[in-house]
């Protein structure tokens, strides 16, 4: 007889083992918005092999009609392990207008998420050449901009047969930018009674000019076959060759409004925010220790060329270096959305109290049609530490000096100890010895130097190819294992060489020799590892392998001049 325990236990692992194999259920939509008429793709993915079950499509029904249904598997094996998945293409007719849900579906045991669609009523401006079997039609979404505004522009191919060898030519428009808005999507649509295949290509359109604006016409070539029809009789394929042209647009762009500041960029857009981050994320100043800050511009309804620079602020006890800035775009629910960041590193020279301003971006609000400023708020800093005043890489202490209150041994008081006295003048005599000496040899070397003037000598230069190159080489694997004293010491030498210039000593030299902000950033925190406690675990050799490349790159430092300021501020 089996124990009740041991059932529990089975039962346990029966249920741990089905949790554990339990079905992933996916569902999406091509389109979360169409227009009435149109088709939507629905995909459904499982990650296994169906094997002929099929997950309830049933309650789809009640909205849509289930044009047609597809079905696709995938299988594979990468470092063995095993992956497969089926999927379910279903092509969808709305039966009503406004949003309608994508229900839960049941597969497995599992529940999809319910999804929402939205069916808008198609625009009146349908297109006028519905009894043709191929046509093109184009349309925007609004028809009176500002300048710089984006504008969406939509081209779609109507076709109720198949179009072979077909070539497409794209609209052309002046005085404004013009790109693509994602990729092209396909779906059926009903129009007047017939059904169309729709091949349907979107572009963000930014006028950089007031006035009328006009979208000349998209173009397009192919072939079309018309089996039956009498009038083809003469050509053995019955194919015939169409050229098909979309109507041309015009477009009313205004100027900027007068209420918008004229001391300001120009900025109109659907939204624009303002966020920063910290690196480290809860920074704390102290003398000598790199902060870096991030300023993020996003914006909706912007080219990402518009996106304004933010102009860092200057201080006396805070040094500044900042980063190339970069921007991206990518598709948003109302077209482009573009982001601007850009990277502040800074660096305190002093201890004390310090406010950075707040960060303002004005910007033109499309939906209220009205002035909006962004902005991050003023943040007040606590700089902690020592004020920099050492001109060489590592500090020097001088002894403290003596005071009235400093006590004097009793050996030394006495006026019957006359110790010292022989030792001075031992002292003299040994240094009136070594002078003596030291003029001798300064004779012997002259002599020998005036003996070879006219003689042909032996010695190699000490500034050799091979020794810049071992130099380097030095200073590159000291970078790459971040070995901060090594690749310090493999630098100044790797200077010397390049520069023949044996005065180089230490890494203010350096950054005299070659001045660029990126290198000395990349010396300060070099020394702060080396000399002011910084832990050299967080330091990154091929920061500062990048910043010397950059600066050797550049044309050298000729003159004693420099616009720099120097890398050690006193």
């Amino acid at each position: 007889m089996v124990s009740p325990t041991r059932i529990v236990v089975a039962l346990l692992l029966l249920l741990t083992h089905s949790l554990a194999w339990a079905v992933k259920l996916d569902v999406t939509l091509d389109s979360n918005e169409i227009a009435s008429g149109d088709t939507v793709n629905l995909t459904v993915t499982v990650d296994e092999q169906a094997f002929g079950r099929a997950p309830d499509f049933s309650p789809l029904k009640k909205d849509f009609e289930i044009l047609s249904n597809r079905q696709s598997s995938q299988y594979s094996m990468v470092n063995g392990k095993i992956t497969s998945s089926t999927s379910w293409i279903l092509t969808l007719q709305p039966r009503a207008g406004g949003y309608l849900a994508i229900p839960p579906l049941q597969y497995g045991g599992q529940s999809s998420k319910p999804l929402k669609l939205h069916v808008t009523q198609r625009s009146q401006a349908e297109p006028v050449n519905t009894t043709d079997v191929v046509f093109l039609d184009a349309q925007v979404d609004h028809k009176e901009v500002y300048v710089q505004q984006q504008v969406i522009y939509t081209v779609r191919l109507y076709r109720r047969i198949d179009l072979h060898d077909s070539e497409y030519f794209p609209p052309k428009v002046d005085d404004a930018v013009m790109e693509p808005l994602g990729n092209k999507r396909e779906y059926m649509s009903t129009q007047n009674g017939r059904s169309y295949v729709i091949s349907e290509q979107r572009y963000v359109i930014f006028p950089q000019k007031s006035g009328e604006l006009e979208i000349s016409a998209a173009e397009i070539t192919g072939t079309i076959f018309l089996s039956g029809n009498n009038s083809f009789l003469l050509d053995p394929f019955n194919g015939k060759q169409i050229r098909r042209k979309s109507p041309a647009v015009r477009l009313q762009v205004k100027p900027q409004p007068a209420s918008y500041p004229a001391d300001q960029p120009w900025l109109p857009a659907q939204s624009l925010t303002l966020r920063e981050s910290w690196k480290p994320a809860d920074p704390e100043f102290k003398v000598g220790e790199p902060v870096t800050r991030t300023i993020v511009i996003e914006a909706e309804g912007l080219a990402p060329s518009v996106l304004p620079p933010i102009k860092p602020p200057v201080f006396d006890n805070l040094k500044l270096y900042p980063e190339q800035a970069q921007t991206a775009s990518n598709i948003g629910a109302r077209g482009q959305i573009s982001t601007r960041t850009e990277n502040l590193a800074m660096i305190a020279t002093a201890p004390g109290a310090l406010e950075l301003p707040a960060v303002e971006v004005t910007w033109w609000d499309l939906d209220e049609e009205k002035v909006k400023v962004a902005r991050l708020p003023a943040r007040n800093l606590e700089i902690k530490g020592a004020r920099q005043v050492q001109q060489t890489d590592a500090p020097l202490q001088a002894p403290p000096p003596a005071t009235e209150t400093d006590e004097v041994p009793d050996s030394l008081n006495g006026e019957d100890n006359h110790t010292w006295q022989w030792i001075a003048l031992v002292a003299l005599v040994l240094w009136l010895g070594t002078l003596a000496g030291a003029a001798w040899l300064w004779r012997q070397r002259q002599a020998a130097a005036t003996a070879q003037e006219s003689a042909p000598t032996d010695a190699t230069d000490r500034f050799t190819p091979a020794a810049t190159k071992a130099a380097r080489q030095r200073f590159e694997a000291a970078c790459t294992g971040n070995d901060a004293r090594g690749a310090r010491s493999a630098l100044i030498d790797w200077y010397r060489q390049q520069f023949h210039n044996p005065q180089l000593h230490n890494l203010h030299d350096i950054a005299r020799q070659t001045p660029l902000p990126a290198l000395d950033a990349a010396l300060q925190k070099l020394d702060a590892v080396l000399y002011r406690g910084a832990k050299e675990k967080d330091w990154k050799g091929s920061e500062l392998q990048q910043a010397v490349m950059e600066a050797l790159s550049r044309p050298a430092q000729t003159g004693p001049q420099s616009a720099l300021e120097p890398l050690y501020p006193a």
